[in-house]
């Protein structure tokens, strides 16, 4: 693996380690209340922030893939696993709304009865992002893509979303 591969997954790691520690920290000792009416504001700076930059990360390494891997035979299933993963990812959001990217239940206590999307899958957006993950390993053929998709499935599916369950 490149630099750019091992660098893009430490950002990865790194990311879903403040999102979950934050989300935690919110949780349990109310962290961000000292901001006041303030308080979802400054939680979704930090995650653009540490998210932002995995980002960056993420599509530089994705468009910087060799012209080698762009006639691979998976190419055909990564692009349709890559607009599978938008699909589902836009079903969850219109369900749930934008402020889930930012957890904004935390600091409204609103809850949203799920159905749709939700009765099939427990977390089709961690999902969606898993699926995504994966769908560029399968067009460009970088192996990091597929290490970050295990990683998306334990952090974000596994990890993540059990953070967010609790009470």
């Amino acid at each position: 693996m490149t630099t750019q591969e091992y660098v893009t997954i430490i950002i990865f790691n790194f990311a879903i380690t403040i999102n979950c520690l934050t989300v935690y920290a919110q949780k349990k000792y109310r962290i961000y209340d000292i901001f006041g009416s303030k308080a979802h504001s400054v939680h979704s700076a930090v995650l653009a922030l540490v998210w932002g930059v995995f980002i960056v990360s993420y599509a530089l390494l994705e468009l910087t893939a060799s012209t080698a891997n762009d006639n691979n035979s998976y190419a055909p299933a990564g692009y349709v696993l890559k607009v599978l993963a938008v699909i589902l990812f836009s079903l969850s959001l219109k369900q749930i709304g934008s402020g889930a990217l930012t957890n904004k239940d935390l600091f409204t206590g609103e809850k949203r009865k799920l159905h749709g999307v939700y009765c099939y899958i427990s977390e089709p957006i961690y999902v969606s992002y898993t699926l995504f993950i994966l769908s560029s390993g399968l067009v460009t053929g970088i192996e990091a893509f597929y290490y970050m998709a295990v990683v998306s499935l334990i952090g974000l599916q596994i990890i993540e979303s059990k953070i967010e369950s609790i009470k």
